[in-house]
């Protein structure tokens, strides 16, 4: 990665996204916090599946390191960068910083937030284990110890991985319309549009993104981890495809 694109892969504004989507997990149970015997990880559900969390972590993702061409294009850095670097390499790099990037603001995000949880929340789990049972990815969760923190590392892996598609996703775009404010907003279009069409062709659960991407469809355990890193692996080569060829295209006749 060249050092220009790991200054916004690791950058202030990754750490910025995260700490929003972290308030916005605190905000959907400000209601919960005068209950601290409710169990850790139903609040965790809650916070997840309520408010504006599924809609806004799109925009979580794309917030640091999407707009990454568009900006080195509109100020004339991307030609004198591919000229040291080469065009292989600047692309490459491009693809690499926004699945990082995008991909830690999320986890980061949700990762301080379950840990406040643990820290706010010592109920038992039985509670959460009399109302969702066996069903779902959940299940794991009231299994035993390696089930309960298998659960939560699987969300968190799903998350990194969901964020680095919809960084993808953006980055794409920018190879096409090079316009910073479409290319950060772009996710929350196709979010909102993929949810239309879901509702529209009545397709399973497991294809809506916004349920897949916090483990939230009636799959059990296994097969949602593992639909959840097919699916988002198989649009993220796509959108890095997309825009290596665009890019590339784009790049030559500058």
């Amino acid at each position: 990665m060249l050092a220009h694109d790991r200054r916004h892969a690791f950058g202030p504004w990754v750490f910025a996204a995260a700490a929003a989507y972290f308030l916005l997990h605190l905000y959907n149970i400000l209601y919960m916090l005068a209950e601290p015997e409710n169990p850790a990880i139903l609040v965790w559900r809650f916070s997840g599946s309520m408010g504006l969390v599924p809609d806004a972590m799109p925009l979580v993702a794309a917030l640091p390191v999407a707009a990454i061409f568009a900006l080195d294009w509109n100020s004339g850095f991307a030609v004198p960068a591919v000229l040291r670097s080469g065009t292989r390499r600047y692309l490459r790099s491009k693809i690499i910083a926004a699945c990082v990037g995008g991909g830690l603001a999320p986890l980061l995000g949700r990762l301080a937030f379950l840990v406040l949880l643990h820290i706010l929340y010592r109920g038992d789990i039985a509670m959460a284990a009399e109302m969702f049972g066996s069903e779902g990815a959940m299940g794991v969760a009231f299994t035993g110890m390696a089930g309960y923190i298998g659960y939560f590392a699987a969300a968190l892996a799903v998350q990194f991985i969901a964020g680095a598609f919809w960084a993808l996703a953006a980055l794409a775009f920018s190879a096409f319309v090079p316009n910073i404010l479409w290319t950060v907003c772009l996710p929350l279009i196709l979010h909102r549009l993929l949810l239309e069409v879901d509702s529209w062709a009545g397709l399973p659960d497991w294809l809506n993104l916004s349920l897949l991407q916090d483990m939230e469809t009636t799959l059990d355990f296994a097969p949602s981890l593992l639909v959840a890193v097919g699916v988002f692996g198989v649009l993220s080569v796509a959108a890095a495809v997309l825009f290596y060829r665009r890019g590339k295209r784009r790049l030559t006749y500058a």
